[in-house]
């Protein structure tokens, strides 16, 4: 008797009945409802670890000094709010002397500050992101400031915030490697913050007494000031740099 289609009750010739009994015998590859995770093999488990630290990246590597957290963003947020302050209180309110020398000698140690704590809690490339995207953050609200109320000084300010976002990330980046490499050499980190302060101090003094006086009669060694600031500034950023026991835990293999 031959075959026939349940379906359409016609008979069925003999290539359609073989393939017919193909797809009675084969069995699914996959079954339904379950997975690798569901079954909790053993094989899942190295997968997902490995894809687990695939996604974080070692700090001993490469990918792992040039990794870029997420508070990177705040920190630059952060930095352009108060970048844009000093853009307003230098540029379009007028500081009394000594404050128009204090008030960007601050902003720009802040910058070295900040430049070299992100450096040491993240990478030195977290620290131009930072910078240069605060500063990004202000020289855009500073235009368009200036674009609604004062359009004469477009031109200096445009000048102005392509200067700075051209010469800053080398700031960055000078203050984050130098900074990592001190915290890397140097042992207790408490001692070289400590040798900081002095320099910082002596710094401030020299800028103070800069800044009393005309510029004409200003002696070349009081810029001197700027210079021990900043090293000042880069020992104590390695007050935050994490402990050796620390950095052994994260390049060590889960």
């Amino acid at each position: 008797m031959t075959p026939t289609d349940a379906g359409t009750m016609m008979p069925l010739t003999s290539g359609e009945e073989s393939i017919s009994s193909l797809q009675r015998t084969r069995r699914p590859r996959l079954r339904s409802g379950r997975s690798l995770r569901s079954l909790g093999s053993p094989l899942n488990a190295r997968l997902l670890g490995r894809t687990s630290m695939e996604r974080s990246p070692n700090p001993g590597t490469l990918a792992g000094r040039m990794r870029v957290p997420r508070w990177v963003l705040l920190v630059a947020i952060a930095f352009g709010v108060v970048e844009l302050t000093n853009i307003a209180l230098e540029q379009f309110v007028g500081l009394a002397a000594p404050w128009n020398a204090i008030v960007p000698a601050t902003a720009m140690g802040l910058i070295v500050f900040t430049s070299a704590v992100v450096a040491v809690r993240a990478s030195v490339i977290g620290a131009v992101i930072a910078i240069e995207g605060g500063m990004l953050f202000a020289s855009l609200g500073a235009l368009l400031w200036v674009t609604l109320n004062r359009r004469a000084e477009l031109p200096l300010t445009l000048m102005n915030a392509a200067m700075h976002l051209t010469f800053l990330p080398f700031v960055a980046a000078i203050a984050g490697g130098g900074a990592i490499a001190v915290s890397r050499v140097a042992r207790g980190r408490r001692f070289v913050s400590a040798a900081g302060v002095p320099l910082l101090v002596g710094g401030a003094l020299l800028l103070v007494h800069m800044s009393g006086l005309p510029r004409p009669e200003r002696p070349p060694w009081v810029m001197s000031g700027f210079g021990l600031c900043a090293i000042g500034l880069v020992l104590l950023a390695c007050a935050a740099a994490p402990s050796e026991s620390t950095r052994g835990a994260d390049v060590r293999p889960n």
